[in-house]
């Protein structure tokens, strides 16, 4: 692969979204990862630099605005286009739409719905 190819992965410190970023950094992409837990941010990083992958992470909630904006700096910052966004960020609501607060509702629109990129 020619040139460095930036793939975003959001909501992958663990899971899916991080078995998606070895196999991005494993196919030779520079990957960036997001997620709200610095830990397993870490730990997934450091995996995938261990196999050889190109890997930066970013500790972000995606329901934070301001988060939001400062993953969009980052990305932008480094000049190279961006080339895809995984987006597996998301919530587990055990709730009824009819008697759920409005910050649930909040939540659930910044997890499934507001991507901004």
């Amino acid at each position: 692969m020619s040139g460095t190819v930036l793939i975003l992965g959001v909501g992958a410190a663990a899971g899916v979204g991080a078995a998606v970023a070895r196999k991005f950094a494993g196919a030779g992409f520079h990957v960036m990862i997001a997620g709200r837990t610095r830990e397993k941010l870490n730990a997934t990083a450091a995996d995938i630099s261990a196999a050889g992958g190109s890997i930066e992470s970013v500790v972000a909630d995606v329901t934070s605005q301001e988060d939001q904006q400062r993953v969009f700096e980052l990305v932008r910052a480094r000049n190279e286009p961006l080339s895809a966004v995984i987006y597996n960020a998301g919530v587990i609501f055990r709730l009824s739409l009819v008697t759920c607060r409005q910050s649930s509702l909040k939540t659930f629109g910044a997890s499934v719905v507001s991507a901004r990129f």
